[in-house]
């Protein structure tokens, strides 16, 4: 179970162009909670709130062998998205691919790679 708050005091940016404009960046919540249906598999779900924007779902499931090797699937605000990982002691490496979203204009899938050292 999980909360996050970002943007929780409204920061404020302020452009350095000559017309000096001031954006508020907005509020961001996102409550979720995670499940392990058996030994080596979790199920996840999120949901995010943000001023001006749509509510968004994100549910997924990832499956995880001897701790080292994960498997992730799951839907980003109904879009598919489907990874791996690599975890060897505290390093990690992540890989994932996301459907194009056509509804904001995305012809291409996104892929995203991560790499992460625990400390």
């Amino acid at each position: 179970l999980g909360l996050f708050i970002q943007n929780i005091i409204a920061p404020q940016l302020q452009w350095d162009t000559p017309s000096r404009s001031v954006e508020e960046l907005p509020r961001r919540i996102r409550a979720g909670i995670a499940v392990p249906l058996v030994d080596w598999i979790l199920a996840a779900a999120d949901i995010q709130f943000q001023a001006n924007r749509p509510t968004r779902l994100f549910c997924g499931v990832e499956g995880s062998w001897n701790s080292v090797c994960h498997f992730r699937g799951g839907l980003e605000d109904g879009v598919l998205s489907l990874g791996t990982g690599l975890s060897v002691s505290t390093i990690s490496l992540d890989v994932s691919w996301s459907a194009p979203k056509l509804s904001d204009g995305v012809m291409d899938p996104i892929y995203r790679t991560t790499f992460g050292i625990k400390f």
